[in-house]
């Protein structure tokens, strides 16, 4: 069966650099059920002229699609959609969540403190470089904002979703880069992803919800979803992250009420979760009515292809609650991040936030959308990923050479840090006071796995070369190879 894509795809929409505006338009034919699985494309020239584009854009966007898992190539034959892509079709926009809403009842918790390192030199979880932050056109927007007539405003209470021109200009901003679609989500201003997270459980579950994560996981997470009194199933994880036939084999047996991924760079492995994932991911949650929650902390920072668009981006009426923020892309002290769902999680999410701290920083959010609005956050954020990118190369081969078998690790598509296997030989406890006295802060390897495996993350981006030279020669005198 022969198709033309030309009615099907608006090239003209959103900000999307034209070869993803056609991945994306190929991808909602594939769920949308007009492209079935194993139909062939059409040919590279015939798509070029049907979308008036040139030959090398369709070619990009077909690489994407092939690298994301949702075609395959045929030598001699052309381009197929895959096969083996779960068969899932939208449903009508998304009813409303059921269930009772949580009690206001705040549990008394015991959550260990989170100690910080400010050593020079540090392999740490995967920080940004605080020095690509544009402080000084942060301290312009900041001039600008308490300039205004409007500021007073700015010192009063204000609406609990965040500020609003920044509400708006985020969804605009989402929508062109992520493809978001807020036909049927509102979206909260929250400060930093991790406070849109815990906004999320807080809004949608109770105490003695079982939820789902994988393992090794965000550790974060699972103690966030402990101390507020979930049961918590750990998920195994591959080479593409979270398995979902074994949250399938679990779903059978018992109701989970919440799945936590992070499938653009899952924590702390650093793989991407392939299309075949992301949608049986959603068929499950609609045939077993458990909710997503996506956290996308590090959506700007993926290297050897375009960043892959969130799951919520797959379907504007699925059951996701998507966050992320901006901590990751200039710096943690910024506190700007964002829960896009449901109008009814939003609203919920606002009655615990009223709780927790009222409101968020609204001149901050003032200043912070002056910046969006100019350009100068993309700007800052495109100058830092040449630099991550170049540093990942450096870091990964410099490891390997002068501490050969100390690490086994892979270099990752994308994020700030490598997931790295110590080598059990070593003490890696004693290695890391050692080094802390020499100046060099490395994480603590039972972090991030149930059973203590001896991995670690080893965050590439927050050095300059020089620095992560003198951190390898500090662990090279440390361990004579």
């Amino acid at each position: 069966m022969d198709i033309t894509l030309k009615p099907y795809i608006d090239t003209t929409t959103t900000n999307l650099a034209l070869h993803q505006k056609i991945s994306q338009g190929i991808i909602d034919l594939i769920t949308k059920g007009v492209l079935p699985r194993g139909q062939k494309l059409p040919s590279v020239n015939q798509m070029a002229l049907d979308l008036g584009v040139h030959r090398l854009t369709v070619l990009r966007s077909l690489e994407e699609l092939e690298a994301e898992g949702w075609i395959r190539k045929q030598e001699k034959r052309g381009a197929f959609v895959n096969e083996d892509l779960p068969v899932y079709r939208f449903k009508s926009p998304m009813a409303p969540l059921s269930g009772p809403l949580p009690e206001m009842d705040i549990p008394d918790l015991d959550i260990r403190p989170l100690k910080q390192d400010y050593s020079r030199l540090s392999f740490n979880d995967g920080y940004p470089d605080h020095r690509f932050m544009p402080h000084r056109e942060l301290a312009r927007a900041y001039s600008t904002v308490l300039r205004e007539k409007t500021s007073k405003q700015l010192l009063l209470y204000y609406d609990l979703t965040g500020y609003a021109p920044l509400v708006n200009t985020l969804k605009e901003y989402l929508q062109n880069t992520r493809s978001i679609n807020f036909e049927h989500r509102e979206l909260l201003v929250t400060r930093g992803s991790t406070n849109g997270l815990y906004l999320a459980i807080k809004a949608l579950l109770v105490p003695g919800n079982t939820v789902a994560m994988g393992e090794p996981g965000y550790h974060l997470m699972r103690e966030t979803f402990l101390t507020c009194g979930m049961k918590v199933i750990s998920l195994p994880v591959d080479e593409q992250g979270v398995v979902v036939d074994a949250l399938e084999d679990r779903l059978k047996n018992q109701p989970i009420k919440m799945v936590y991924v992070t499938p653009h760079h899952h924590h702390p492995t650093a793989v991407s979760v392939p299309a075949e994932r992301r949608l049986q991911l959603l068929a499950l949650a609609e045939k077993y009515g458990f909710v997503i929650l996506e956290d996308d902390y590090d959506f700007d920072f993926h290297y050897d292809r375009s960043p892959t668009l969130p799951i919520i981006s797959l379907n504007p009426n699925a059951p996701v609650i998507y966050c992320g923020g901006f901590s990751k892309s200039l710096s943690p002290a910024l506190r700007i991040g964002f829960l896009a769902a449901h109008p009814k999680v939003v609203d919920n999410a606002c009655r615990w936030r009223k709780l927790i701290d009222r409101q968020g920083d609204t001149i901050q959010e003032a200043a912070f959308e002056l910046m969006l609005k100019n350009g100068i956050v993309d700007k800052a954020i495109r100058k830092a990923r040449r630099a991550y990118q170049l540093r990942r190369d450096h870091a990964y081969d410099l490891l390997n050479l002068k501490l050969p078998g100390l690490f086994e690790m892979k270099k990752p598509s994308g994020g700030l840090a490598f997931w790295a296997k110590v080598n059990p030989q070593v003490n890696y406890p004693e290695l890391r006071k050692k080094a802390l006295e020499k100046g060099l802060h490395l994480v603590a390897g039972d972090n991030y796995t149930l059973n203590r495996q001896a991995h670690t993350r080893l965050g590439f981006a927050s050095m300059t070369e020089e620095e992560t030279q003198e951190a390898v020669d500090i662990l090279s005198d440390l361990i004579p190879v």
